[in-house]
């Protein structure tokens, strides 16, 4: 059955909400926690790493035009996980990228990463 173009439109976004990994009670924890805890909770549950280090190398960018006035912005992540085994580097980079959107991405401005098995 084909719906109009109005009705259509209504059935994706309920189709995108349903879909979403995150729920309400989720986010509005995690407008109570700073990036860096979002980023380790989002990376434990995705990543499951057996090494985790969250590096907040925003004072290093302090007065540059990219950076935000939070503190928050640029992060740098050492991450060893079996589920990068077998993966290329630009797609580690890419799993660190889908576990980590769209928030707190909307919110970093520079990640450096260190990703490995080992």
């Amino acid at each position: 059955m084909d719906l109009p173009p109005t009705e259509r439109s209504h059935k994706h976004d309920q189709d995108r909400r349903s879909t979403t990994e995150f729920n309400h009670a989720e986010i509005i924890a995690e407008w109570k926690m700073t990036v860096a805890e979002v980023i380790e909770n989002q990376l434990r549950k995705a990543l499951e790493p057996f090494h985790l280090e969250i590096e907040n190398e925003s004072h290093r960018h302090r007065g540059h035009d990219e950076a935000d006035d939070s503190g928050e912005s640029h992060f740098r992540l050492v991450i060893k996980s079996k589920q990068f085994k077998g993966l290329t580097r630009i797609q580690r980079h890419r799993l660190v990228y889908k576990a980590l959107s769209p928030h707190p991405m909307s919110r970093i401005h520079a990640l450096r990463m260190e990703l490995s098995t080992e």
